[in-house]
């Protein structure tokens, strides 16, 4: 038989960039995704051959197997951004939204009895086996989806370039969770220090010219499961 598998992407994307007044701007960019994706297989009749060239048919079972699903995926994402310098003191506040949406459906069927081997569709099989004995076509299909939507924030500073500071939180939710569990904050802060802007630091910057510690704490989550919902019960 033959398989063929057709996968086909299109992407779209829109950036803004602006900027009100010195120091300050708003990013903001939507993304949108389309995944088309077919699927064919048939089983034709299995010969084998003798030493003299005469086909033996090995096996004579035939099916048509199709499916297909599509996927559409759309991001909003929009932050703002303000920078500020007092004397040697330098101060960055961003703050921002996001979220994703994702939908997809698929169909998929298969049947069994090709009535010619050159048309191997589905509306030209017959449904029965080798003995003739009707079979039931296997039929499936769904829609699913899932959606996040994060706030985010934060905040840079740092003296001289030497010691930063920056916390960062986030309050992010998922779809696929119930409701009293689908929304949750998630809190960091980073610290550091630029030994090599140091006054010190000059009588060997020739031999090395940059060295930085610096140190992190805080925790982020995700949706990362098995099953889109997990916490629901299925019927297969």
């Amino acid at each position: 038989g033959r398989m063929n598998t057709q996968n086909d992407w299109t992407y779209h994307q829109v950036k803004l960039e602006l900027e009100p007044i010195l120091g300050w701007k708003i990013f903001a960019n939507v993304n949108y995704r389309i995944n088309d994706y077919f699927h064919h297989l048939d089983n034709q009749k299995l010969y084998g051959y003798t030493r003299a060239g005469d086909p033996i048919l090995l096996d004579g079972s035939t099916s048509v197997l199709e499916e297909t699903y599509r996927t559409n995926y759309f991001s909003p994402n929009i932050y703002t951004e303000y920078s500020k310098t007092v004397r040697n003191h330098n101060f960055k506040v961003m703050a921002g939204f996001q979220s994703e949406e994702t939908k997809t459906r698929n169909v998929s069927a298969s049947r069994q009895g090709i009535l010619v081997s050159s048309l191997p569709v589905l509306s030209a099989t017959s449904g029965t086996d080798l003995n003739g004995v009707t079979v039931a076509p296997v039929v499936s299909g769904q829609y699913a989806d899932w959606a996040t939507a994060g706030y985010f924030g934060r905040l840079n500073y740092d003296y001289r370039g030497r010691y930063l500071l920056e916390m960062n939180v986030r309050y992010d939710g998922t779809s696929r969770f119930r409701s009293d569990k689908q929304w949750k904050l998630f809190p960091s802060v980073s610290a550091g220090w630029n030994v090599a802007r140091e006054g010190f630091w000059k009588i060997i910057s020739h031999v090395v010219n940059t060295l930085k510690f610096r140190g992190s704490y805080g925790e982020l989550g995700n949706q990362n499961t098995t099953n889109w919902y997990p916490t629901y019960p299925t019927m297969p």
